[in-house]
């Protein structure tokens, strides 16, 4: 297969407006997803996915380290579930893809902005912290950004080579 890259992406974490502390170190991310995390309160605090399946729960594994979740991590139906439980249910933190929270435009989105906390995420506690933000992103301080592919199985140079080709270029970069 043609392996090509088009974009950068990032997961994004989302905290229920009650949580006090709205930074975490990857090490910090580690501990909650694998110790029975609580907050100042003795509360345990929830980690929602969008599904057992889904590519973030892959990707936090890769960047932690982490190869079983605790109990209180689980996943939901979609990303959309994942916005709603963190809005209503206290001591809790949702993982989801950064295209969910930055759309400005989306009026949808804006009224969800107003019910989460958008976390910051640093290398370690020394580090900077950061919020989920396309210069960040792009610059790849963000911590948990990730790389976009096309993969073509095209045996001959077709239509999804050439689709592949307009993606990657300045032009179809810019749309």
């Amino acid at each position: 297969p043609r392996i090509t890259k088009i974009a950068y992406d990032a997961v994004a974490l989302i905290g229920s407006k009650d949580l006090e502390d709205s930074t975490f170190s990857i090490s910090e991310l580690k501990t909650l997803l694998i110790a029975e995390g609580k907050n100042s309160d003795s509360k345990k605090i929830k980690v929602v996915f969008d599904n057992n399946n889904s590519s973030t729960i892959s990707f936090l594994k890769e960047k932690t380290g982490v190869t079983k979740f605790s109990s209180n991590c689980y996943a939901l139906n979609s990303s959309k579930a994942v916005l709603d439980y963190v809005s209503k249910e206290k001591n809790s933190i949702g993982v989801i893809g950064v295209n969910w929270i930055s759309d400005r435009d989306d009026t949808t989105n804006l009224s969800f902005l107003k019910s989460v906390k958008v976390m910051e995420i640093s290398v370690n506690e020394s580090s900077e912290y950061y919020k989920p933000y396309q210069a960040y992103i792009a610059q790849k301080i963000y911590p948990l950004w990730r790389e976009v592919y096309v993969i073509s199985k095209e045996a001959y140079t077709g239509l999804g080579t050439g689709l592949t080709a307009f993606i990657a270029s300045e032009r179809g970069q810019r749309i």
